[in-house]
Formats: C-alpha cells, sequence, structure tokens
C-alpha cells in the first residue's frame, strides 16, 4: 500500500471509530466533536504503531486501537460539578478544584 492509502484508511477508521462512540455515548463523555477529532488522532497514531511493530496493513491495529484510546479519554474526562454532587438542579458552584461552595 502506499503511504497515502495508508492515511486514508487510518483516517477513516477513526471517523468511524469516533463517530459510532460519540453517538453512543452522546453527553457522558467528551463532545461528538471530540470524538472524531481523537479517533483520528488516534488512528493515525495507532495506524503507523500497527505498520511498525506488526505485519499487515495496520488497519486491524488502529482499529482495536482507536476503541482503547476513545473509551479511556472519554472514561477518565473532567466531569461537571454537577456529576460530582450529583445533584442537578443544585446552585453550587466550584470555588477551587477541591471544594464547592453552595449558594443560597
Amino acid at each position: 500500500m502506499s503511504e497515502i492509502t495508508h492515511i486514508y484508511s487510518f483516517i477513516t477508521v477513526g471517523l468511524l471509530i469516533g463517530f459510532i462512540t460519540g453517538s453512543t455515548i452522546k453527553k457522558e463523555g467528551i463532545s461528538f466533536n471530540g470524538n472524531l477529532f481523537w479517533g483520528v488522532v488516534a488512528g493515525i497514531i495507532n495506524g503507523y504503531i500497527g505498520l511498525w511493530f506488526l505485519p499487515g496493513d495496520g488497519v486491524f491495529f488502529a482499529f482495536q486501537g482507536t476503541w482503547a484510546f476513545l473509551f479511556l479519554v472519554n472514561a477518565f474526562h473532567y466531569h461537571h460539578i454537577e456529576d460530582i454532587l450529583l445533584y442537578p438542579d443544585s446552585n453550587a458552584s466550584v470555588v477551587n478544584d477541591l471544594t464547592y461552595e453552595d449558594r443560597k
């Protein structure tokens, strides 16, 4: 495969997995556009890692690596204060990273 074909297939895999992940997770993880962007980045990086270290064209490694990367990004993103306090209608505001203030 040529260099252009590799990049195109890695971008396609990243966009597909980013679209599926963003559509499935919705508001629980990072944004839909973030899933698309990081899917493309992870697809390219994982694809080239697969090309360098494994036999084959790297697309399967890009597929698996992008799923794993997007799972980690969505699972460990920074939550809003409403998610942390479990009170979606509270008037809490973040004072700093460790405390909060209840406005009444």
